[in-house]
C-alpha cells in the first residue's frame, strides 16, 4: 500500500491502477520442465512469447493420444516417453511442438521447442 500510494492517488484507501497487455517476445523456443514426485509427471511451460497467458497444455508420448489440461502445469500419471506438447494462449493461439523431450528423459531436465509464438 504504501509503494501504491506514492505511485498512485488513494481515494477512500483505494489506489486505481490501469493496465494494458503489450506484446511479449522471447528468445528461443518455448520450454518445458519436467518434474515429479511418487504419484505425478509434471510439466512446467515457460519462456512463452505472444499474449504471454497459458491457457491449455497438451503432451504426447510416442505411442499415447494427446492429453489435454488446464494452465501452465500440467499433470499426470506414468512417465511417457518422448514428448509433443501443444499449448494455447489466452489469444487463441496455439502452436504444436513435436519430440521435445527424448525417450531417455529425466525428471528434473528442461527441453526447449523448437518454435515460439
Amino acid at each position: 500500500m504504501p509503494m501504491l500510494a506514492k505511485l498512485a492517488q488513494t481515494k477512500a484507501g483505494i489506489n486505481p491502477v490501469k493496465y494494458r497487455r503489450v506484446s511479449n517476445r522471447k528468445s528461443g523456443g518455448v520450454k518445458f520442465e519436467l518434474n515429479s514426485n511418487l504419484w505425478w509427471v509434471t510439466t512446467t511451460v515457460f519462456n512463452v512469447g505472444s499474449a504471454g497467458d497459458v491457457t491449455n497444455v497438451g503432451i504426447r508420448g510416442s505411442s499415447t493420444n494427446w492429453i489435454k489440461k488446464l494452465g501452465a502445469s500440467l499433470g499426470g500419471d506414468g512417465r511417457p516417453t518422448s514428448s509433443s506438447f501443444v499449448v494455447t494462449m489466452s489469444d487463441g493461439k496455439t502452436i504444436e511442438l513435436d519430440d521435445v523431450a527424448p525417450a531417455n528423459w529425466q525428471f528434473g531436465q528442461t527441453f526447449e521447442g523448437r518454435r515460439n509464438f
